[in-house]
């Protein structure tokens, strides 16, 4: 039967009653509870919308509530944590080193470049494990933001943003959620320049807060760690994500057309992409000719020779964050410990002149020396060449005939001669160190580890 007043979906019938009912004294609080509960529970359904889709306002970005017709449509990915499923956890750094060269690929990204940043005084009290707990976290909820909003791939409205692409929309919601959901966020203190001799610069600690803190709390990161957390909260969920270098700066690249050298590329068709994405800022896209010219100029020789503009395998990964560890040493005037450091990254990466000229750098200041050999044979090499050279000077001195300006410099400056780098124009040098010291430095507790000669990949 229909209510009084209003027509049933069929025939429209008369009231029986000719006057309005008469409330009685029992009734009106009944009428007044039951629209407080109704008005109750409509209050209660805004308000969980509102929190529902409070997150990921403002900003570059455009988040959008998922409309109610379109939530069944969405076709949910794994949220389960997936830390655990790297097959490899060492605890130390020295443990990380250990490792056979073929089984590197095994250890999260996010765990090597936490334990490079170990065992020194500017970093004492870090739990690397609670750190990649929190990462572990960061996935699910990119997870379930990516999800929610999954349909835009196909949406008409996002036809110009996204163009169709699951890849370019993945990878966005990515950036979006770590910096407008959960605060992640460049260092303003780096702005421009910075040292080394900070080490939340360099590594992933930086963004991460510690037991009791949120990232309003953290100094923030740069673009020597930005992409690398980017890149790790991304593998936790699948995605194809490589590092890569330009000159002075480190950026992501989803590579779903060459991931683990596969034929045919990445298991999803919908993956199967490759662009490069710049997270220091919101998210943006540039091809490969865009870092050609920033942060730096760089010849076709020297993008070539220094390795730059390709995606880095767990190997070049790793010698990027011992690297990093490097210039820490030196920055805070440690020499010998940051040769030891760059020799580390060398056994990593012998194809870049940059480990070999950071090392010889180091080594100079310190007389570091190294257990590998090749190295061993330059560093002797360099010191009878610089000997010879002195010799020659004071000769030269006696007869009244110096030496040509160019050959009396490296007499005096003992710069290292490494084919296609230079060390005054940090040619090859992902980070741009400035190598300032501005603090004592003290012997840590565990410092990293010489690797045996019969390691060395030949």
């Amino acid at each position: 039967m229909a209510r009084p007043g209003r027509a049933s979906k069929g025939k429209r019938h008369k009231s029986k009653q000719s006057a309005a009912p008469v409330e009685t004294p029992k009734s009106k609080p009944n009428r007044f509870i039951t629209w407080t509960l109704g008005l109750a529970t409509i209050a209660v359904l805004i308000g969980s919308l509102v929190a529902t889709n409070i997150g990921g306002r403002g900003g570059d970005f455009d988040y959008e509530a998922l409309p109610n017709n379109q939530a069944t449509k969405v076709v949910p990915t794994s949220t389960a944590k997936l830390h655990n499923e790297f097959d490899l956890e060492p605890k130390t750094l020295n443990e990380l080193l250990n490792i056979p060269d073929s089984e590197i690929h095994k250890v999260d990204i996010a765990r090597m470049n936490l334990l490079c940043a170990t065992g020194v005084p500017d970093t004492q009290g870090l739990d690397v494990e609670h750190a990649l707990s929190v990462l572990d976290e960061w996935a699910e909820k990119v997870a379930f933001e990516t999800n929610r909003h999954l349909y835009r791939v196909t949406d008409p409205r996002y036809q110009d943003r996204y163009k169709g692409s699951e890849a370019h929309f993945r990878a966005e919601m990515l950036a979006q959620v770590l910096q407008e959901d959960l605060g992640v966020h460049y260092n303003k203190s780096a702005i421009g320049s910075f040292s080394f001799a900070d080490p939340s610069v360099a590594f992933i600690h930086g963004m991460i807060p510690r037991p009791g803190q949120t990232t309003d709390d953290t100094p923030g990161g740069t673009c020597a760690s930005m992409p690398v957390l980017y890149v790790a909260v991304g593998r936790r969920l699948g995605y194809p994500l490589k590092l890569a270098t330009a000159h002075s700066h480190i950026f992501a690249r989803w590579d779903g057309e060459a991931l683990f050298n596969k034929p045919g590329g990445h298991d999803n068709p919908a993956w199967r992409e490759a662009f490069n994405c710049e997270t220091t800022n919101g998210f943006h896209k540039y091809d490969d000719e865009y870092y050609k010219t920033w942060p730096f100029p760089v010849s076709e020789h020297q993008i070539a020779h220094n390795g730059l503009l390709k995606s880095l395998t767990p190997f070049e990964e790793f010698a990027q964050f011992l690297g990093a560890r490097g210039h820490y040493g030196m920055d805070v005037g440690q020499p010998g410990f940051a040769a030891r450091c760059y020799e580390n990254a060398h056994r990593y990466d012998t194809r870049r002149p940059c480990y070999t000229a950071w090392f010889m750098q180091a080594t100079r200041e310190s007389g570091y020396q190294p257990f590998t050999l090749a190295l061993r044979q330059m560093v002797d090499s360099e010191r009878h060449r610089q000997a010879a050279l002195r010799q020659q000077q004071s000769i030269g001195n006696i007869h009244g005939t110096p030496l040509p300006s160019e050959v009396r410099s490296q007499a005096h400056t003992g710069v290292p001669t490494v084919p296609g780098f230079s060390p005054t124009t940090h040619q090859a040098d992902p980070f741009g160190s400035p190598y300032t010291v501005s603090k004592p430095f003290q012997q840590p507790v565990s410092p990293t580890q010489f690797y045996q000669p019969s390691t060395i990949p030949e």
